[in-house]
């Protein structure tokens, strides 16, 4: 991302991230009141929902994969309803990008490894 290629990377993802690491690291302040604008967690959260929904009509792997950490988070702080919202949207969106389908013959290798963790990874979260 710092190169300027985004094929695999995103400020979303990044923000969702980060968003979820700050709720696991146990010395970040405040990091267990999730709905404290002054917590790191809620920050990186804010940040990546504003990203969001900016490009709320645009469909990509990293746009999937940041709705799929985003749900953990919110499953972790006890917003099931909200996270479930998330992984309705991240399959919606892989179903619209069609990979949960077989690859084009055209696709480079590194597309197909993204795509098939990225679909693999959404198969888990709901199944």
């Amino acid at each position: 991302m710092a190169a300027g290629c985004e094929n695999f990377c995103s400020s979303y993802l990044v923000n969702a991230i980060l968003a979820a690491a700050c709720h696991a690291y146990t010395k970040a302040a405040h990091r267990t009141e999730f709905w404290n604008p002054q917590a790191l967690q809620y920050q990186f959260f804010a940040e990546a929902r504003r990203i969001r929904e900016l490009e709320a009509r645009e469909d990509s792997l990293t746009t999937i994969q940041g709705l799929l950490v985003s749900t953990n988070t919110y499953n972790m702080n006890s917003m099931d309803e909200i996270g479930f919202s998330y992984i309705v949207q991240a399959i919606s969106m892989g179903n619209r990008m069609k990979i949960f389908n077989t690859y084009p013959s055209t696709m480079d290798d590194n597309s197909k490894v993204s795509r098939g963790l990225t679909a693999w990874g959404a198969f888990h979260f709901q199944a």
